[in-house]
């Protein structure tokens, strides 16, 4: 059973839908509220794997989704990704003029990848940012004044919702990356990627540049580099990379073996293959 942010209509399960039908066509699908449920279920072995957003080229990444990632038992990992084109439409529950909406349900994520279409044509409605665009949908279907919601234009025939505006999205290269987490290891496949977090040493300096030259020395490609603090005090971090190549690779493997040995603290989150954009 795969575990996904819900409800219906999301773009996640929108994502997920395309992998599967590429994948494993027999897939048993299962949403949940929120990334942390999802993590919690997969803890408790009530799923058996997790697809969820990680991050958007615009909106930038989902900190539930790395903390969540951190704190992934040993035993499950990263195995697949898909990147998916993000158009963003604004639906209602009824035919309504733009300038009668008071209010709009989103994704925080979502009013972000839209900030240029609802400054210039919705300036005066009330954000409200909900857990999902699924919930969104829930909400703006359950209210009979003119409000109106973000998210997938699929959701509009699920929940019965008008199509006010389609692509509102600021970005026609909107996309957002979806990673599967199971307790397979993906095999090589020639075209892969690598995800691991680590803590440098507080107290010695240079110690992130020592890390990343590592990577470099061994001309090993970064292709995402961030930071999200580690606890209550400044200047503490966690930092989370993704390279490319495999840990099958055996420059990949070494390299990263000497990472860990030079960390304060080190967790290998993955190795499989590129996503490719659909």
């Amino acid at each position: 059973m795969i575990g996904y942010l819900g409800p219906v209509g999301t773009f996640t399960q929108a994502a997920l839908n395309f992998y599967i039908n590429e994948e494993q066509s027999d897939a048993v699908l299962k949403p949940f509220p929120s990334i942390y449920a999802l993590f919690e279920a997969l803890s408790n072995k009530e799923i058996a794997k997790v697809f969820i957003p990680i991050e958007n080229s615009r909106g930038g990444e989902v900190f539930a989704a790395f903390a969540g990632l951190n704190q992934l038992e040993d035993s499950f990992f990263i195995s697949n990704e898909v990147v998916f084109p993000i158009k963003q439409s604004l639906m209602a529950s009824q035919p309504c003029n733009l300038n009668d909406i008071k209010v709009i349900y989103a994704h925080e994520q979502s009013t972000r990848q839209c900030s240029h279409f609802l400054h210039q044509e919705l300036p005066h409605v009330e954000l409200v940012f909900v857990a999902s665009n699924g919930v969104a949908a829930e909400r703006v279907k359950a209210s009979s004044d003119c409000v109106a919601c973000l998210g997938y234009e699929g959701a509009a025939s699920l929940f019965d919702l008008t199509v006010l505006r389609s692509n509102v999205q600021d970005d026609d290269h909107n996309k957002t990356r979806f990673v599967l987490i199971s307790s397979n290891q993906h095999d090589k496949t020639g075209d892969d990627k690598t995800s691991f977090v680590f803590s440098t040493h507080k107290d010695k300096p240079g110690s992130l540049c020592d890390i990343l030259s590592l990577l470099s020395n061994e001309s090993i490609n970064l292709t995402r580099i961030s930071s999200k603090p580690v606890s209550n005090n400044l200047g503490e971090y966690l930092f989370f990379i993704d390279c490319e190549g495999h840990i099958q690779d055996p420059v990949v493997y070494e390299c990263l073996s000497k990472i860990k040995t030079s960390c304060l603290y080190y967790k290998f989150l993955g190795s499989y293959p590129k996503g490719r954009a659909i």
